[in-house]
């Protein structure tokens, strides 16, 4: 288990990573107008997730399912960059967290 979510209604989330305990609220920063969504790393670095992002400096990714009409196959897949494999734990479950709110 890399991490816990406990999921609230009245109250904001919280995601425990071993014994560190971190509210979602904290953790994920919603800005006015827009999709993105900010959070901190365990290195203290502000990071963005997009919904539809460009190719520069992408650090993780997300295919879709694609079934093979316009290019080959594949079943859906995370794309992690090298650079931040330190940091798997947090951006899987930030991942994880961010596609159970849309």
């Amino acid at each position: 288990v890399i991490a816990v979510i406990d999921w609230h209604i009245f109250q904001s989330d919280k995601i425990h990573f071993g014994e560190q305990v971190v509210r979602a609220d904290e953790l994920l920063k919603w800005r006015w107008f827009s999709s993105d969504r900010h959070c901190v790393g365990p290195d203290g670095r502000e990071y963005k997730w997009k919904l539809c992002s460009s190719r520069n400096c992408v650090l993780a990714k997300y295919h879709k399912r694609n079934f093979g009409i316009m290019k080959p196959s594949h079943p859906p897949y995370l794309e992690i960059s090298r650079s931040v494999t330190h940091m798997l734990d947090y951006i899987i479950t930030t991942f994880v967290y961010v596609e159970e709110l849309q």
